[in-house]
């Protein structure tokens, strides 16, 4: 499976703009290879090639007082205590980390949130928070800086990627991507903590060499917030199984978004065509959260046409 996944994975949103500050980009691939150089560009969701990214410059503006806010010093069991949304002491979704989409979080907000999770402004994406303080664009950050990175390199935990997105001087969306599942972002625990899901949506893509599924748990109704697990093989192009276990899932991720926000808007390719389990599949939100608790979810060959590319001529 992780053969696959960079060429899958560069199209998705989330792809940095910029190489993090020091410390570099996360290993990725197999055995822990060390990231890509800093000229190119490393993302949860692949690896852009240098020549692919715009000139910027990556020293910051002064900053003003207020936003030099120091960054907690963590280690890896303490930062991922704190992104684990699944029995928060901190707040529920749609607050994450004390951080609520809404129009009266600011950019002040935006780096107060960060700031518990290890980050300052200076960790950022280089070229993020310039663009971001007129009150629009992304803050994005690798989450390298723990006290202990040889622990999380044994424990395998590639560092994870964060992105706030504001617009108009307000929080609209929080993104965190994993390349790998979180031992606490199973479809049961996320039942137990928020219920079941306003919808479950799946999409998959059957090319043969690179056959791979997505599926979406969306609250959108109820907390404004949703968990997405995607890019797990497919051996079978003619029937399928969406599983999500640490074999099938090679990216995990959660958002949090304000009210009137589009769920995941732009998370996927628009070749990924996400439909719900009801109108593909005939399967509930409840049904499907019910089956992939603790199994999988079986399609077959006829639902799977669904998004087999049309022949020429039909």
């Amino acid at each position: 499976m992780k053969g696959f996944l960079p060429a899958i994975l560069t199209v998705l949103l989330l792809a940095a703009c910029g190489s993090p500050s020091e410390p570099g980009p996360p290993p990725v691939g197999e055995g822990g290879a060390e990231g890509p150089a800093a000229t190119a560009t490393l993302s949860v969701f692949g690896t852009v090639p240098p020549e692919m990214l715009p000139e910027q410059d990556n020293v910051l503006d002064p900053l003003p007082t207020e936003y030099v806010v120091p960054a907690e010093v963590l280690t890896t069991e303490q930062l991922h205590e704190r992104l684990n949304p699944i029995g928060a002491t901190l707040c529920r979704l749609p607050c994450y980390g004390g951080l609520t989409p809404s129009p009266e979080a600011e950019l002040a907000d935006a780096v107060a949130f960060y700031s518990q999770i290890g980050i300052e402004v200076t960790n950022l994406i280089p070229g993020d928070y310039d663009e971001a303080r007129d009150g629009t664009g992304h803050l994005r950050a690798w989450l390298t800086t723990t006290t202990d990175p040889q622990r999380a390199s044994e424990l395998g935990l590639i560092a994870p990627l964060v992105d706030v997105f504001l617009r108009d001087n307000a929080v609209r969306s929080i993104y965190v991507g994993w390349q790998y599942l979180p031992p606490y972002f199973s479809v049961e625990q996320i039942v137990a903590e928020y219920g079941t899901p306003d919808t479950v949506e799946v999409a998959f893509t059957l090319a043969e060499e690179e056959a791979a599924f997505a599926l979406n748990l969306i609250y959108a109704e109820s907390v404004d917030g949703a968990f997405g697990f995607g890019f797990g093989g497919l051996t079978d192009l003619q029937e399928a199984a969406v599983c999500i276990d640490d074999d099938h899932v090679g990216l995990a991720y959660l958002g949090s978004f304000a009210e009137g926000e589009a769920p995941l808007a732009n998370i996927y390719p628009t070749s990924m065509d996400m439909r719900s389990t009801v109108d593909s599949l005939g399967v509930t939100p409840a049904e499907a959260v019910d089956t992939l608790a603790d199994g999988c979810l079986a399609v077959s060959a006829e639902q799977l046409d669904l998004w087999r590319p049309a022949e020429d001529g039909d």
